[in-house]
């Protein structure tokens, strides 16, 4: 004889367990597109298990057969329940199918039900184990309404798994769920007839869609962890950021397929090893700094729990690029270093792009001279130079003689022109990464010459003003004053001086050079 509380408590664990997944998918479901179908799915299957439970437990015929309905209405739900959560869990095209058309797929079960109940063949009759629902001809609605939806079920799995392995894709949700439905299936329509045959009632509905179920939440499962499981390699394999991981000892465990591009290229072969020795050398000949490279593979033997910042330079192929490399350790609970992960991120058009703005903020937009802020902040910084060094420098101030003429004579754009073509004169005479040319404003120039004295900057004025006489600039020429930093100047006196020895030049009606005498 079988114990009623077996079942009882078998129907009650089926609903518990299907109730909870029906509520906890909808906020945490991992696989969002069938969140939907899951919580109908889990929500029938909730309903049959509840009602089965009640039919079980009640002695009173009338609510029996309330639950009885429910429990009919409910298993005639199931299969296209089941059937639509599946397709659209393995995302087949029928998934793709407009919702107005899945939706009618839930017609044909409450056609049946109203069918059955206009016709009288729903009663509820006292069992071995409780009050039980009594069609006529159950077996045959079984074959003809739930079989072609389970066929169809078990083909579009056994699809999905074929297709995922032509592709190398992990078919362990697939297989979790092809089991499920096919103990599913087997079990409704094998151990269900003879379980009727026999006479017991016994619940095995309630039985094998809770087994049913149990394997579908191992799948959805099983996904989340191979979601989780594939977003963490494509992280490492696809980013943009190049990736070397090191154990402990330095020595590298593994590096991300961005970064075997950017040191193996086409070798082949380089490829195939992918050794320690290796990836460090190829390393080590990219950068152009040594020290750097040493320092962070040092960096990375260290026994530091610290993180590691720097930037460092390198040559990859016929390009130069510049890499902000970030060292961070991985520690277990005891802070023990288990390894580390060395993150190369390519800053160069960064870089650019910081030199960029900083040169337009310290040069004129016109000439491409540098601006007057420049001016004084390397003015100063060669005075705090030569307090230090006693190293010479010399400044000119340069004024165009001429210019307003010429530019109401011949129009602003030729006074522009004339402007750039003066500053070309300048660099063409000066060393050029060495000493400094500044529009100090209108059509007044100076050029800082560092490590010179007056007589070497001399010379380079006089060779100015034969570059500038040389050029088509009409009845325009160039007046200079050149003065030496001297120890008891200030920085307004070596402006002041060199502007008044050009004003001196201009009284001279131009095209001269003054000097301190």
């Amino acid at each position: 004889m079988y114990n009623i509380n077996i079942f009882t408590i078998i129907s009650g664990i089926s609903f518990l367990f299907a109730a909870f997944f029906a509520l906890f998918s909808i906020f945490t479901n991992p696989y969002r597109k069938s969140t939907a179908s899951f919580v109908i799915f889990s929500a029938i299957t909730a309903i049959i298990s509840l009602s089965t439970f009640f039919i079980l437990i009640t002695n009173e015929v009338e609510s029996s057969e309330i639950w009885g309905y429910v429990s009919l209405l409910g298993a005639l739900m199931f299969p296209p329940a089941l059937f639509i959560f599946i397709s659209n869990f393995l995302e087949y095209r029928i998934s793709r199918v407009n919702k107005f058309l899945k939706t009618l797929l839930y017609l044909p079960p409450l056609v049946i039900f109203i069918l059955l109940i206009a016709d009288g063949n729903i009663a509820i009759v006292r069992g071995e184990y409780g009050y039980v629902v009594s069609i006529p001809y159950m077996m045959m609605i079984g074959i003809l309404y739930m079989a072609p939806y389970l066929l169809l079920t078990i083909s579009l799995i056994g699809l999905n798994i074929y297709q995922r392995r032509k592709r190398n894709w992990s078919n362990l949700s697939g297989n979790l769920l092809l089991v499920g439905v096919i103990i599913f299936t087997l079990g409704m329509f094998t151990l269900k007839p003879i379980e009727t045959l026999l006479g017991l009632e016994i619940p095995v509905n309630t039985i094998f869609m809770a087994l049913l179920y149990f394997f579908i939440s191992l799948s959805v499962l099983s996904v989340k962890a191979n979601i989780n499981n594939m977003t963490l390699k494509q992280v490492f394999s696809f980013t943009s950021d190049c990736i070397i991981i090191t154990d402990p000892g330095g020595k590298t465990i593994s590096i991300n397929k961005h970064m075997e591009d950017v040191l193996f290229g086409n070798d082949r072969a380089g490829r195939s090893s992918l050794k320690d020795l290796t990836i460090k050398h190829k390393m080590l000949n990219a950068t152009k700094d040594k020290d750097k490279m040493q320092k962070l593979f040092n960096r990375l033997n260290s026994s530091s729990i610290e993180d590691f910042n720097m930037d460092i330079s390198c040559n990859i192929g016929n390009q130069k690029k510049t890499y902000n490399v970030r060292v961070s350790p991985v520690l277990n609970n005891k802070n023990m270093i288990l390894a580390r992960i060395a993150v190369f991120r390519d800053i160069t058009n960064q870089i650019i792009l910081q030199e960029r703005l900083r040169q337009e903020a310290i040069r004129d937009c016109l000439t491409d001279a540098y601006n007057r802020r420049y001016f004084f902040e390397q003015l100063d910084r060669e005075v705090k130079r030569y307090h230090r060094y006693r190293n010479p420098f010399s400044l000119m101030m340069i004024d165009i003689d001429g210019f307003k003429k010429f530019n109401d004579t011949y129009g602003h754009l030729k006074g522009d022109w004339l402007l750039k073509e003066t500053v070309d004169v300048f660099n063409g005479s000066i060393r050029q990464g060495i000493d400094i040319v500044t529009r100090y404003g209108g059509d007044e120039f100076t050029v800082l010459l560092l490590n010179s004295d007056i007589e070497r900057a001399k010379r380079i004025a006089n060779r100015i003003i034969g570059y500038f006489n040389k050029k088509d600039v009409k009845e325009t020429s160039l007046s200079i004053g050149i003065c030496q930093y001297s120890e008891e100047m200030e920085v307004k006196d070596l402006i002041n001086c060199s502007d008044a020895l050009m004003y001196e030049a201009k009284i001279d009606e131009g095209n001269s050079i003054k000097v301190p005498t």
